[in-house]
C-alpha cells in the first residue's frame, strides 16, 4: 500500500467512527506521526492531503524542515 492508500483508508475509518459516535468528521484532525520518517514520506503524505504532522525530536525536525517542500503544519 502507498502512503496515499493508507491515508484514504484511515479517512474512511475516521468517517465511520464519526458516524457511529454522531460526530461531524470535520471536527476530527488526524496528526500523522512523522518522527523517524524521511522528508520524502512527509511530502508524499502532504501531496495526498495530510497537512498536520507530529514530531518529537527538535534536532530531527530541524533537519527535515528545510527538506519538506509541501506546506504543512507541525506539532511537537
Amino acid at each position: 500500500m502507498t502512503i496515499a492508500d493508507n491515508l484514504l483508508e484511515i479517512s474512511r475509518q475516521i468517517q465511520a467512527s464519526c458516524e457511529r459516535a454522531g460526530r461531524a468528521p470535520d471536527e476530527v484532525r488526524l496528526v500523522a506521526v512523522s518522527k523517524k520518517k524521511p522528508a520524502a514520506d512527509i511530502d508524499q503524505a502532504a501531496t495526498a492531503g495530510q497537512r498536520l504532522f507530529g514530531e518529537s525530536y527538535v534536532q530531527e525536525f530541524s533537519d527535515k524542515f528545510a527538506l519538506v517542500r509541501q506546506q504543512v503544519d507541525w506539532h511537537f
